[in-house]
């Protein structure tokens, strides 16, 4: 016959076991989704300032090219100073030449 203190033992061993695993488990999924949402928000921070940096930069642009612009109107001779640096050459020589 068999021992019933050893199968309850056991039954109740591996019971506690499941419910421990089960519990560990979950814990280490609450945590990883946390870590995963706070990555999340930092790559969107990130993203923000990122495209508020390329917005002001592309206004800086727009504003030097808007001076230049206006001396190309008031006079004949622009300087390339004024011309913003990625199209200075390209533009000075395809506008005023």
């Amino acid at each position: 016959m068999a021992d019933w203190t050893t199968i309850v033992t056991a039954i109740g061993a591996s019971t506690v076991a499941g419910v421990t695993g089960y519990a560990s488990a979950r814990y280490s999924g609450k945590v990883a989704m946390r870590q995963i949402e706070a990555e999340n928000e930092r790559l969107r921070e990130q993203h923000r300032e990122d495209h508020l940096r390329n917005r002001q930069g592309t206004y800086h642009e727009f504003i030097q090219a808007d001076l230049a612009m206006s001396i190309a109107l008031q006079s004949e001779d622009v300087p390339v100073d004024f011309l913003p640096a990625s199209s200075a050459s390209s533009t000075a020589t395809s506008l005023w030449s």
